[in-house]
C-alpha cells in the first residue's frame, strides 16, 4: 500500500513569483533546519540528487569553515537562501495562490524530485552540527521548471545574474534530469547508460550518458569541438550556449537529430568485420564508438538546420531544412538495409576513413582533426543522402 504524504508543519510561506522569461515559478519560505535536512536527505546523499554536483569539501579547511558557520548560526546569523529546484507539473508553475498550506502539501510530496542546486557545502554544516540550534529556520529558494530546458537556462544566467564561470559544472547540475528527459523521448531507439550503470557500448545505438551531454553541447554551439575543460575559459561558447538554451525548441531538436544517428549507427554495424583490417575503424560500429564523430554528426546537423553561429536561419527555414536531412539520411538507410553485410562495409570505405584520420594536418590535435573530419563528412550526407553511392568522398571531402 502507498504511503501517504508526510505532512509538512514547519514551513513558513514567505513569496511566490512567476519568471516570465523562462517560464518557472519561484517559492521562497522557511523551513525549521531538522525539516530541511529531512526533505533533502535523498537528494544530499546522492551528491545533490545531481550527477556532477560537487561532493562536500573534506578538507580540514572546508571543515573549519563549516564549523565556524554554526557557530555564527548559534550567534544568531542569517544563512543565505539554500537553492532546490524540481521538474513540476504545468498546474504547479502556473499556481499563484500559495500560502502555507499549499506549500506543505507539496514539500510532503517532492522529496525524491528534489535537487540541491546551491548550497551543498552550507547543508553539510547543517547535518554536521550537534543540535545546539535545531529550533532555527533556513531560508530556501524552490524553482518550480516546466521542463529541464528551462532548469538549464535558470543555472547558466539567472541564477547568479551572470554567465558563470564554471559552465561544466552548471550543465552537471541538470545532468540527470536531461539524460531521464532525452532516454524518455528515445524510447527504444537508443539506450543510455549512465556510470552507476557500470555498462559499456557493445551494440549500436547505445551511448554512455557523458558522451550524450557532448552531443547536446555539439548540437548548441554547432561546433564539433566540446572540450569540456577548454569550454569553462572560452567565454564565446560560454554565450553561444547561453543564447542556444534560451530556444525552447532545442532538446526537441536534439532527440530528433539523435534518433537519426540512431538508426545510421545500427545500419552502419551491420558492416561485417574484414579478416584483414587492423585499423581503428574494422567495422561499422566503430565509426559511432568514438565521440569526434557524434559529435561531428551533431554539429553537421545543427548547422544545416539552424545555420552557423551568427547565421540563424529562421523557422519556416529550419523546418525545411530538418525535412531534408531526415529524407536524405532515411533514403541512406533504407538502401543499405536492402544490402548484404559486406555491401554496407564497401559503401562505408573504412580503409579510407581510418588512412584519412591518422593523417596529421596542420595544428590541430588528432581529436579535433577527427572532429572536422566527421563534421563535413555528415554534412555531405545531409546534403547528398541517396546521391551518396560510398562514403568515400564524405571522409575526403574535408
Amino acid at each position: 500500500m502507498a504511503r501517504a504524504p508526510r505532512k509538512v508543519t514547519s514551513s513558513v510561506f514567505l513569496h511566490s513569483a512567476f519568471d516570465s522569461r523562462i517560464k518557472c515559478r519561484y517559492l521562497f519560505f522557511t523551513l525549521a533546519i531538522p525539516e530541511f535536512l529531512r526533505l533533502v536527505k535523498t537528494a544530499y546523499e546522492a551528491n545533490g540528487g545531481i550527477d556532477g554536483q560537487r561532493e562536500a569539501v573534506r578538507t580540514a579547511t572546508g571543515v573549519r569553515i563549516r564549523r565556524r558557520m554554526v557557530e555564527d548560526l548559534r550567534a544568531g546569523a542569517i544563512l543565505p537562501p539554500i537553492v532546490l529546484g524540481m521538474i513540476a507539473s504545468k498546474q504547479q508553475v502556473a499556481r499563484e495562490d500559495w500560502d502555507d498550506a499549499s506549500l506543505q502539501e507539496l514539500l510532503g510530496k517532492v522529496s525524491p524530485q528534489l535537487s540541491i542546486i546551491d548550497g551543498i557545502q552550507r547543508t553539510t554544516a547543517l547535518r554536521e552540527s550537534s543540535d545546539g540550534f535545531i529550533s532555527a529556520p533556513i531560508r530556501v529558494e524552490l524553482w518550480l521548471a516546466p521542463s529541464t530546458e528551462n532548469l538549464i537556462y535558470r543555472m547558466l544566467v539567472l541564477n547568479t545574474g551572470q554567465i558563470p564561470w564554471n559552465l561544466r559544472r552548471q550543465l552537471e547540475v541538470v545532468h540527470r534530469a536531461l539524460i531521464a528527459e532525452i532516454q524518455n523521448n528515445l524510447g527504444d531507439s537508443a539506450k543510455i547508460y549512465k556510470t552507476d550503470d557500470d555498462k559499456r557500448r557493445t551494440e549500436a545505438a547505445e551511448f554512455q550518458a557523458n558522451d550524450v551531454i557532448e552531443m547536446y553541447l555539439a548540437y548548441k554551439l554547432r561546433k564539433p569541438h566540446v572540450d569540456k575543460e577548454s569550454v569553462l575559459s572560452d567565454q564565446f561558447s560560454k554565450l553561444d550556449l547561453v543564447e542556444a538554451v534560451s530556444h525552447q525548441s532545442s532538446l526537441a531538436g536534439f532527440i530528433e537529430a539523435l534518433k537519426l544517428l540512431a538508426s545510421l549507427d545500427k545500419v552502419f554495424s551491420r558492416a561485417a568485420a574484414s579478416v584483414a583490417a587492423k585499423n581503428k575503424f574494422s567495422n561499422g560500429r566503430h565509426i559511432f564508438d568514438k565521440v569526434s564523430a557524434c559529435t561531428g554528426f551533431m554539429a553537421a546537423y545543427a548547422q544545416l538546420v539552424m545555420g552557423k553561429v551568427g547565421m540563424d536561419r529562421d523557422e519556416a527555414q529550419q523546418k525545411r531544412r530538418a525535412a531534408q536531412a531526415k529524407a536524405n539520411c532515411a533514403a541512406i538507410i533504407a538502401s543499405l538495409k536492402k544490402e548484404s553485410a559486406a555491401a554496407v562495409y564497401a559503401f562505408l570505405a573504412l580503409d579510407t576513413l581510418a588512412e584519412v584520420s591518422e593523417k596529421k594536418a596542420g595544428a590541430l590535435s588528432i581529436g579535433e582533426q577527427e572532429r572536422e573530419l566527421f563534421l563535413s563528412a555528415f554534412r555531405l550526407l545531409f546534403e547528398e543522402g541517396e546521391n551518396l553511392h560510398s562514403m568515400e568522398p564524405a571522409w575526403r571531402s574535408q
